[in-house]
């Protein structure tokens, strides 16, 4: 196994084990210090791909524009392929969506969830809310009060009752039988969007304090991206600080992205 550390690290490491705590110890103090190099440059690795990422898109030739106006014109550019698909199409491959995840091992071991309800030009989240609560898996839905700034964490028990229409067509959780929900205790967060790149970024439809609550999970839990398969963007997505890269994203065609 790689582990990144040299020769001569090794060494180094040894003699302080032994002037320090003894040559019985040095076996052990080895493995430790080993793993836990490992993982420093492993979230050294992940750091340095997000600078990158960031300095790209600075570089980027479309730069001059606003970033609200390129974000603007890939929602229209997304929307209209995803109007393309008939609603069977929709249905087949949300179903198949819907299986990639349920074999992922996130998903597997996750017991309290944090979905998104879906918007139009969305994979459609209701019905795996559905089966959620019927596997047995505790479920939350992030909910903006009409005056306030933030999101709240709402449970849902019934989908049927706590899921209502709202007056954009969208759903919505009923105002009427909201039930709060710690986000401590969340071990997943799953969301839908109007397209994401190869590198986890999600471009939505309009920013809200809905879309912020992604916000406050950021490296606490992982975050499961949903879309087709023409909603993957083969170049990278204008995005800002505010955006959050998803851990995995899966399509009808499976995981995208293999971190778990």
């Amino acid at each position: 196994m790689d582990t990144g550390i040299g020769f001569s690290e090794i060494v180094v490491i040894a003699i302080l084990c032994m002037v320090f705590f003894g040559s019985k110890e040095i076996p052990q103090l080895l493995r430790v210090v080993t793993k836990s190099v490992t993982k420093i440059r492993v979230y050294s690795d992940k750091a340095k791909n997000e600078i990158n990422s960031i300095i790209r898109t600075i570089d980027s030739p479309q730069q001059n524009a606003p970033v609200f106006t390129r974000k603007a014109e890939k929602n229209e550019l997304f929307s209209s392929k995803i109007k393309k698909l008939t609603d069977e199409q929709r249905g087949d491959c949300v179903q198949k969506i819907t299986h990639h995840l349920k074999k992922h091992p996130l998903y597997a071991g996750a017991t309290s969830i944090l979905i998104y309800i879906n918007k139009e030009d969305e994979v459609s989240t209701r019905k795996l809310i559905e089966e959620m609560l019927l596997s047995g898996k505790r479920v939350a839905v992030p909910y903006k009060a009409t005056h306030a700034g933030y999101a709240d964490t709402i449970e849902i028990v019934d989908c049927q009752k706590d899921i209502i229409q709202g007056t954009d067509n969208n759903w919505e959780p009923d105002p009427q039988r909201l039930r709060p929900f710690f986000k401590s205790d969340l071990h997943l967060a799953v969301c839908s969007g109007v397209a994401f790149d190869k590198q986890g970024m999600r471009l939505y439809k309009n920013r809200s304090a809905i879309d912020y609550a992604l916000w406050e999970l950021k490296g606490i839990i992982p975050i499961i991206g949903l879309a087709f398969d023409c909603q993957i963007s083969s170049e990278l997505l204008p995005s800002d600080f505010r955006d959050i890269r998803m851990t995995e994203i899966i399509t009808e065609s499976g995981c995208l992205m293999s971190t778990a």
